[in-house]
């Protein structure tokens, strides 16, 4: 029914390597403390910063929880993805990267193993952001994707059917 990602399949084996494998188990902070990664409140936007061979994720204290975990998401895709300073590189590969810790926070914080798990009555952008503790909107987006990627999935099988 689903080909996972490479984006997907890296994300699992984040969460298995760190136990964690129910949307109740999602917690920031322990993963953070899991993954040795230090979090700080800032009163502006959320960056994180490597010091001393160490993360540092600063998350706006102003944001709900709920966009916390959210930006969390985000930051750790720089973590896992990227390497360099944004300051010193070329805006549009500086948007790529913002596009791409975007995409990672989508699937970090709403995984497709946890999906689908769910019962279809449960793919549900409210029902999605209560689980997972995310913003409905943010629910909405990964449901999207999700849904694009099984009706992928299903051409692909129809289109090799036929040839």
């Amino acid at each position: 029914m689903y080909t996972y990602t490479h984006l997907e399949d890296f994300i699992q084996n984040i969460y298995l390597k760190l136990n964690i494998q129910e949307p109740q188990q999602l917690s920031l902070n322990s993963i953070a403390d899991t993954l040795n990664i230090g979090i700080h409140s800032i009163c502006t936007n959320s960056q994180v910063i490597l010091f001393e061979r160490k993360y540092y994720i600063f998350l706006n204290d102003h944001l709900t929880a709920s966009k916390q975990f959210e930006e969390f998401g985000h930051e750790l895709g720089h973590v896992f993805l990227h390497a360099a300073n944004q300051q010193h590189m070329h805006p549009d590969y500086r948007l790529y990267q913002e596009w791409k810790a975007n995409l990672f926070a989508l699937h970090f914080c709403i995984p497709t193993f946890m999906l689908q798990n769910l019962q279809p009555n449960q793919l549900d952008p409210y029902i999605i952001s209560d689980l997972f503790g995310v913003t409905v909107e943010f629910a909405c987006k990964r449901l999207s994707l999700y849904h694009q990627r099984i009706l992928q999935y299903q051409s692909l099988k129809l289109l090799q059917r036929s040839v």
